[in-house]
This record gives C-alpha cells, sequence and structure tokens, in this order.
C-alpha cells in the first residue's frame, strides 16, 4: 500500500517556516503548526468543549493583558487541537513529530501520541541532530541544514503509549507543567 502523504508536526511559526523551507517542493507533504502554547495555561479537561472553553478563556484574557489581540487571534482556532481529529482515521499516512527540548515541543508529542493512538509515528528529534554551536535546541532555532542532519526514529508502542498516558495524566489535574530532562512533570503550583 502507498502511503497518501507525509504530515510533518511542528510547534511554532518559526519551526513551520524552516521546516517548509526545508522540505521544498515534495509533493503529498504537509506541515501542521501546532499553535496552542501548551507550556503555559491550563491544561485540564484539554480537547473536551469545556476545557478548551476554560483555558480559550485564560489564553485570551492573557493576550489582551499584555496587548497581543492578533497574537490571540493566531492561535485561537488551534486551541485543543482540532486539527489532529483530522488525521485519526488516515492510517495511510506518514506522521512526522519534529521536537527538541521545549516544554512546548515535549508536551505537543504527548498530545500527539494521546490523540492519534493507533498511528504509527515517527520522531524527528533535534537534539539528535548535528547542531551548531550557538543553535538551541528547539526545531524553530534549526537551520533548514541542521535539520537536515536529523535522523528519523520510529517510535515504539510501549513508548508512544506510555507518552499518551503521561498527557493524560497532566489534563486530568490543574498543576502547573515544567520540562526537566527531558521529563514533563506536575509542579505543585495551580494555573
Amino acid at each position: 500500500m502507498t502511503r497518501e502523504s507525509t504530515i510533518h508536526f511542528v510547534f511554532g511559526g518559526a519551526a513551520a517556516g524552516t521546516l517548509v523551507h526545508f522540505l521544498g517542493d515534495e509533493n503529498n507533504v504537509e506541515v501542521t503548526e501546532v499553535r496552542d502554547p501548551l507550556a503555559f495555561g491550563p491544561l485540564y479537561d484539554y480537547g473536551t468543549s469545556e476545557g478548551n472553553a476554560i483555558r480559550g478563556k485564560w489564553l485570551q484574557t492573557v493576550y489582551y493583558l499584555i496587548g497581543d489581540a492578533d497574537g490571540w487571534q493566531w492561535i485561537s482556532d488551534d486551541v485543543g487541537l482540532p486539527s489532529l481529529s483530522a488525521y485519526r482515521d488516515k492510517s495511510d499516512n506518514n506522521y512526522i513529530v519534529w521536537i527538541g527540548q521545549s516544554v512546548d515541543e515535549q508536551l505537543m508529542l504527548r498530545a500527539i501520541c494521546a490523540r492519534l493512538p493507533e498511528q504509527q509515528l515517527l520522531i524527528a528529534d533535534v537534539t539528535k541532530g548535528k547542531l551548531g554551536d550557538m543553535t538551541v535546541p528547539i526545531v524553530g532555532a534549526c537551520s533548514p541544514e541542521e535539520l537536515a542532519t536529523v535522523k528519523l526514529e520510529p517510535l515504539d508502542t510501549l513508548e508512544h503509549r506510555a507518552l499518551a498516558e503521561e498527557w493524560n495524566k497532566l489534563t486530568e489535574t490543574s498543576s502547573m507543567v515544567r520540562l526537566e530532562d527531558p521529563l514533563i512533570i506536575r509542579a505543585s503550583q495551580r494555573c
């Protein structure tokens, strides 16, 4: 069976732009930019209409408080990652998740594992590529040349399940999340 297309998931506009440049004119390739800043705000009941409404209101308030109404407009349609539901039943696609050491990228990976439990995922971890001395190990900070050094690795089924379970636990609590070497942990602070 031939694959329909290859879907690349990245966090943020810088990462999406660099990846689009890196991939060039490849046929049947789609870059899906995750814009919901998962490292901030409540994740409780994420992906449900109630949880998304609470999160959306929180994020909108923050964006307006900092005077960035355009920023809110940019991310508002992505709260809850509704775009992922379109891929749930498409097993004939290749799915590549680009990650580095940012909390948002690590949370995105966990959310994708939870939302696409039956899909085989390939991981493009920029921390395993050949990055320049001054490059921050996150996808959006890499050049196309640095992205070219990243090897795709299949995510094994047990790790896929473990990451999905970690995401599910994060969405069952109101605790803040943090990245520690590179595990996501819950802190005792409240949102």
